[in-house]
């Protein structure tokens, strides 16, 4: 397994960005109330190859666009019981991640495929 833990924060190669986590923050009369937290966090985007689109295409009515790949030291999540999946705000622009890879217990980096959030009234600053 190779150590890409250098590469994590090598300026040459890292960008910073912020990942937005929503979870459960409480249940009022049976109902769940999120919570929304943002956090900087640091690691290597790429453009996503078609072979890494080609299993979200079947959830998308076979049509997936402006795919990239984030290697990252903090684990991404692309959701669990009383988590959604996270966002990740990159140059401004929301994307959201739909499959995750933990490396961390034999290469310390998470793996994940990010596609563009296609939220119309996605203000710049985040993703809502």
């Amino acid at each position: 397994m190779l150590d890409l833990s250098d590469l994590m924060t090598d300026p040459d190669f890292a960008s910073r960005m912020i990942l937005e986590r929503t979870e459960i923050a409480r249940r009022e009369f049976g109902r769940p109330v999120y919570e929304t937290k943002q956090i900087e966090i640091t690691g290597v985007i790429q453009p996503a190859s078609a072979e890494d689109l080609l299993p979200l295409a079947d959830g998308a009515n076979g049509y997936v666009t402006e795919g990239l790949v984030l290697y990252t030291d903090f684990v991404v999540t692309g959701g669990t019981n009383g988590i959604r999946a996270d966002r990740i705000v990159f140059e401004g622009v929301c994307y959201d991640v739909m499959q995750v890879e933990d490396w961390m217990p034999n290469g310390a980096y998470c793996r994940a495929i990010l596609t563009r959030s296609h939220d119309e009234h996605e203000p710049i600053s985040g993703c809502g």
